[in-house]
C-alpha cells in the first residue's frame, strides 16, 4: 500500500469533551479517538452535525464511532474498502494497536477503483434508487420529516419548472442540523428553531449526470463534487450515487458471498438466515463460474426493493440486477433468476464465438 495515503490525523484521549473537537475539526474531518493510548474509535464532523449532547460535559467516549480499525502491518485492501462502506469518510490506521493516521475515502477511491474495475460499468449499475425528492420551496421541518419518514440521509431538491421540475442539487441532514445550531457550530447543543425556513438556503449544488454514463466519468465528477444526482434520457432523478456507492466496486472480486442489509424493518432481518442459505445455495450451482454476489435489501412503503451485484470468476465481469416485489422472496427469487439467465446466456454466446473461431481456422 502507498504510504503516502496516509494522512496525519487529529487524536484526541477519549476523557476529553465534546467541546475540544468542536475548536479543532474543520469541515470534511475527523479525529481519532483513543483510550489508555490505544485505538477506540473516530469522530466525524458531519457525524456530530446530527446528535444532540453538551459540549461542556460529554466526552468522546460517548459520541465516538468504534469503526474497525486498518492494520498497516497486515495491509488488506478488501479490510479498507469494508470500512468505507459502513458509511464513513475516514479510515483510521493502527499499527500495533496505536493509530498512526487516517486515509480518506477520496484517496482510496483514487488509488484502488482502477480502470479495469470499472470496465463495462455505467452510472445506473452504481446508483442507489429510487431517489427521495423535494421541493426547493419546502420548510427546513418538512425536509426534516421527509427524511425521518423515508429513513434517508439525502434528498434531491427540484425547481418547478412549468409542467416539469429539473433538479437544483442535494439536501444533506448534516446541513440541516449544522444550520440550526449556535454559532453555526454544528457540535452545540443550544438549538435556534428555524423550523419555517426554507430549504433553499442550504441546498449544495451537485453533479448531475446520465444514467448511462461509463464509471470513470462517474469516478471523475464524484471527485470533484463529492455526491451525484443520476437522471435519465428525460432528465428525471432515477438515483443517488456517493462515494460509499462507487468504493464497493473494490468489493466484489474478492470477499465471497455477502448479504448486506441496509435500511430495512427490523421484522425482515429476522429472514436474514433464509436469505443466506437461499444465496448460498445458488451459488454453490454455479460455483465455477461466480466469484462472489452482494444483495441489499431496501424496504420503502412497503415494497421490497432487491440490488445484486455478481461477480463472475473470468475477467471480474460484474453483473448487476434491480427487482421490487411486495413479497421479500419473490423479489430474492427474481432476482437470482434474471442473475441465472444472464450467466447461461453469457456462456452459450462465448460458446459459439469460439465455436466460429475454431470453424474459421479450419
Amino acid at each position: 500500500m502507498d504510504e503516502k495515503l496516509v494522512e496525519n490525523a487529529i487524536i484526541l484521549d477519549s476523557e476529553e469533551k465534546v467541546g475540544k473537537v468542536a475548536q479543532i475539526l474543520e469541515k470534511g474531518s475527523a479525529a481519532i479517538v483513543t483510550k489508555q493510548g490505544c485505538y477506540f474509535g473516530i469522530v466525524e464532523d458531519t457525524e456530530l452535525a446530527e446528535r444532540e449532547f453538551d459540549p461542556e460535559t460529554t466526552k468522546l467516549e460517548v459520541v465516538a464511532r468504534k469503526v474497525s480499525a486498518f492494520d498497516r502491518s497486515e495491509p488488506n485492501i478488501n479490510k479498507l474498502i469494508s470500512i468505507f462502506s459502513g458509511r464513513v469518510n475516514h479510515a483510521p490506521v493502527v499499527e500495533n494497536g496505536k493509530p498512526v493516521g487516517i486515509i480518506r475515502i477520496e484517496r482510496a477511491i483514487e488509488n484502488f477503483i482502477t480502470e479495469e474495475r470499472m470496465e463495462g460499468i455505467c452510472a445506473r449499475d452504481i446508483m442507489n434508487s429510487p431517489v427521495v425528492a423535494i421541493s426547493e420551496d419546502a420548510s427546513i421541518a418538512q425536509a426534516r420529516a421527509v427524511m425521518k419518514r423515508e429513513k434517508v440521509r439525502r434528498l434531491a431538491v427540484l425547481r418547478k419548472k412549468q409542467e416539469e421540475s429539473e433538479v437544483v442539487g442535494i439536501l444533506q441532514l448534516s446541513d440541516i442540523a449544522g444550520s440550526q445550531t449556535k454559532d453555526k457550530l454544528p457540535y452545540m447543543k443550544e438549538k435556534e428553531k428555524p423550523a419555517e425556513g426554507l430549504i433553499k438556503t442550504l441546498v449544495k449544488e451537485v453533479g448531475i449526470i446520465g444514467e448511462e454514463s461509463p464509471a470513470s466519468e462517474v469516478k471523475s465528477t464524484l471527485l470533484r463534487e463529492g455526491s451525484l444526482i443520476v437522471v435519465n434520457k428525460k432528465n428525471n432523478a432515477v438515483g443517488i450515487i456517493t462515494p460509499y456507492d462507487f468504493i464497493e466496486l473494490g468489493l466484489a472480486p474478492e470477499l465471497g458471498q455477502i448479504v448486506r442489509i441496509e435500511k430495512i424493518d427490523e421484522e425482515t432481518r429476522h429472514y436474514v438466515p433464509e436469505i443466506k442459505g437461499t444465496v448460498e445455495k445458488f451459488t454453490g450451482k454455479f460455483k465455477d463460474m461466480i466469484s462472489s454476489i452482494s444483495l441489499k435489501f431496501k424496504k420503502e412503503k412497503g415494497i421490497y426493493h432487491v440490488r445484486a451485484t455478481l461477480a463472475l470468476k473470468k475477467k471480474n465481469e460484474l453483473l448487476f440486477e434491480d427487482i421490487s416485489d411486495y413479497k421479500l422472496h419473490y423479489a430474492l427469487k427474481s432476482v437470482l433468476d434474471k442473475l441465472k439467465k444472464r450467466m447461461i446466456e453469457g456462456e452459450k454466446f462465448k460458446q459459439e464465438k469460439a465455436r466460429k473461431r475454431r470453424g474459421r481456422k479450419i
